[in-house]
Formats: C-alpha cells, sequence, structure tokens
C-alpha cells in the first residue's frame, strides 16, 4: 500500500521554509517521491502556496522542472527562441545579449532554476550595482545598465513559468530598480545663434540645424534621404533611422515604433538643405567612379553613410569651437521641445513634430522651462509689492 499525498512545511530560518509535498510511490520502482521547494515569506504565505501547489498536484497540472537546467542554460535557450519572436529594434537586442553575456552569466550562470532565489537575484542585483564599468572608464555601472539587465533576467524567468519549466518567478519577490533621473541639458537663444554660425559652413551642419529646428533624432537625421524632402510644401517625412549596430555595422531600421510623421521646416533651413544638396552635387562629380551614391542628406564625401560616431564627434567638435554648454547630440531634441513650449506652442503640436508615440511623454520628458518664466514672475511680483506701502510693519 503506498504512502498517502501529505505534505510539511518546516522552518529554515526567518521569514524562510521549507516545503515538502509527497507525490505517492513510483508505480514501477515502488520508490517515495517527494517534491520539495525553498519558500521566503511569512508562515501563512507559505501555507497558501502549499494548498495551492498542493490542489494542482491534485488536479495534474504540476509543471515539472527542467532538472539541473542553470541560468546559463535558460538564457541561451531565451535569446535563441524567444527574443526572435520580439519586435525589438537591432539596437535592443543588441543590448540585451551584452547584458546577458557580461552581467547576467558572470553572476548567475552556474546556479540551476530550481535552487534560484529571491535572495539570489537581490545579491547579484547589488552586485552589478557595485561592479567597474567594462568599457574603460572609471566608476561603476551606470542604474540604467544595472536596471537593464534585471529587466532582461527577469523577462527570461517570466518566459521559463509560460515554459512550464518552473514553479514560479522568484524575480516577482524583487522589484525592478527604479529608473535613474536625468536632467537634460537645453540650451538657451544664445547658445544657439553661437552654435548656428559656427554650424552654418559645416558640411553637415544641415543635420545639425535639423535637430534644433525640427526636433530629429540622430538617427531620423542620418537616415534622412533627398527623396523624403518636399521642397514646394516646405517640410520632411521622417521614414527611417540608420544606427550602429555591433557586429553589423550602420543599418537601416523603421521609425521609432514604425510610425511616419511629416515636419514642416523653416525657410533658413530649407535653404541650409538646398547649399548641402549642391554641395553633394559637387562631391558626386568630383569623386566620379568612387562615388556610391546612397541619396543620403548626411553623407560622407563618397556618398557613403556617415559613421554614427564620427557625426558624435562632430557635434562635440562645433560645440567647443562655438564656445557654447557641451551637451547630447540628443539633447537638441530636447531643446527643441523646451524653445516651443516657452514661445507658447500647444503640446499636441510638439508631440506631433517630435513623434512621440503620447502627449505625456512629451509633457513629462521634453520640456524643461529655462529661467526666463521664473525671470518674469518675480519682475510682476517686485512692481506689485513696490507699489504698496513703504513701510514694514511698526
Amino acid at each position: 500500500m503506498g504512502r498517502p499525498k501529505t505534505g510539511k512545511i518546516i522552518a529554515r530560518g526567518e521569514n524562510t521554509w521549507r516545503l515538502y509535498w509527497e507525490l505517492g510511490d513510483d508505480a514501477e520502482t515502488g520508490k517515495r517521491r517527494q517534491k520539495t521547494e525553498t519558500f521566503h515569506g511569512t508562515k501563512e504565505e507559505a501555507r497558501k502556496f502549499w494548498r495551492k501547489r498542493q490542489a494542482e498536484i491534485d488536479a495534474g497540472k504540476h509543471p515539472q522542472r527542467a532538472k539541473g537546467m542553470t541560468v546559463a542554460d535558460l538564457m541561451t535557450r531565451w535569446m535563441a527562441d524567444a527574443l526572435p519572436t520580439r519586435k525589438l529594434a537591432p539596437k535592443t537586442l543588441e543590448q540585451y545579449r551584452d547584458v546577458t553575456r557580461l552581467y547576467i552569466i558572470p553572476t548567475l550562470g552556474d546556479v540551476t532554476l530550481e535552487r534560484l532565489t529571491p535572495l539570489d537575484l537581490q545579491k547579484s542585483l547589488r552586485s552589478w550595482m557595485e561592479s567597474p564599468r567594462r568599457d574603460g572608464r572609471p566608476g561603476t555601472l551606470s542604474p540604467t545598465t544595472v536596471r537593464t539587465t534585471y529587466i532582461v533576467l527577469r523577462s527570461a524567468l517570466k518566459q521559463a513559468l509560460l515554459w512550464e519549466l518552473i514553479d514560479r518567478n522568484p524575480a516577482d519577490r524583487v522589484p525592478i530598480p527604479p529608473k535613474a533621473a536625468y536632467t537634460p541639458t537645453v540650451w538657451d537663444s544664445e547658445a544657439v545663434k553661437s552654435f548656428l554660425a559656427v554650424a552654418e559652413d559645416h558640411r553637415w551642419g544641415a543635420g545639425f540645424r535639423l535637430g534644433l529646428f525640427c526636433g530629429l533624432r540622430r538617427g531620423e537625421i542620418l537616415g534622412l534621404q533627398w527623396g523624403d524632402i518636399n521642397w514646394e510644401e516646405g517640410s520632411v517625412i521622417i521614414r527611417r533611422a540608420r544606427i550602429h549596430v555591433k557586429g553589423t555595422g550602420e543599418v537601416f531600421n523603421p521609425t521609432k515604433r514604425e510610425r511616419q510623421r511629416i515636419v514642416v521646416l523653416d525657410a533658413v533651413s530649407l535653404a541650409w538643405l538646398e547649399r548641402r544638396r549642391e554641395y553633394a552635387e559637387a562631391e558626386r562629380r568630383a569623386a566620379g567612379e568612387l562615388y556610391h551614391d546612397h541619396g543620403l542628406v548626411i553623407q560622407t564625401a563618397l556618398g557613403t553613410p556617415v559613421a554614427t560616431r564620427n557625426f558624435n564627434r562632430s557635434f562635440d567638435t562645433l560645440c567647443q569651437h562655438a564656445g557654447v554648454p557641451k551637451i547630447r547630440l540628443h539633447d537638441l531634441r530636447h531643446t527643441h521641445g523646451t524653445a516651443l513650449h516657452e514661445a507658447g506652442v500647444d503640446l499636441k503640436t510638439i508631440q506631433q513634430r517630435l513623434g512621440h508615440s503620447s502627449i505625456g511623454i512629451t509633457a513629462k520628458y521634453y520640456l524643461h522651462p529655462g529661467l526666463g518664466p521664473q525671470a518674469d514672475a518675480v519682475d510682476r511680483l517686485a512692481r506689485q509689492w513696490e507699489n504698496g506701502p513703504k513701510n514694514g510693519p511698526k
């Protein structure tokens, strides 16, 4: 006669319990079959979990763990089978593979899924926060990299749960680190004028101007083609972006979230683009058979795409020559949004120009009021109070 299907809960430490389920004797060998698992939480939570799992066992729905499968095994399978089914940009895929190779596998790769606990994840998070950078620069990993690393691991464990490789996701008990706060630097009108004075004669000056006056992303500037410009209407249609992917090089992608948009140009920006077209035509004639026409607005003297890092370096050099605060190239978008906001342009129009999926993103991340409104406010307050009583309290 086989053993009854009972179980027990044994304390292993503060809010740590070892749970046991009796699965009955093996039909062929007659050996005892038992399932065990470590649970972190209160005793009442452990009892509820035990009862839930016992009900699954009784119903025959309890998944069988992949015996001996490690975190490294899971990450390899997840990247091979699950990631390709997701609609992720090449740059995102590259980032996911990098954090897996550099941080997840070295830290947790040898741990088996059946022994992985929330405490293991918490310790790994701390380890990543204290890890040195891998790019040779001083300091530890950025909060953004730590957050991304944990999100990738959490996603893989969620997939393991769906694949029935684990009974529960230990990451559910370890919250995702908060986003790192970042305050972009935006230029005032004087800085913009100083930069444009230097950028006007630069071969890629029209591209930098599009960042300032149209709020285009770097990839959108580098992916812009002459056929995207409507010279009669004075507008451009943003269809694609060009990014750098490690191991692949420069690739063309649809715009972010694959949404095209039309952005109206000012007359001066249109004139800069016209000069750029004439310059490109002169380069084509000079290069002759060496010229490879990609139809790009921003290109090399031979017509080939400009490397992302070279575009960045040129921007940094122009900032230095102009004597303006050094900002990220992406902050030209923030400068554009802020200037429109301070000029009284409505949020919906700003959202459309920047190509945001929601107006909330525009309001939260791209509007950075300068000190001008504060100065106006305190001037009005001073005038109001100065017209009042001159004497203080008696």
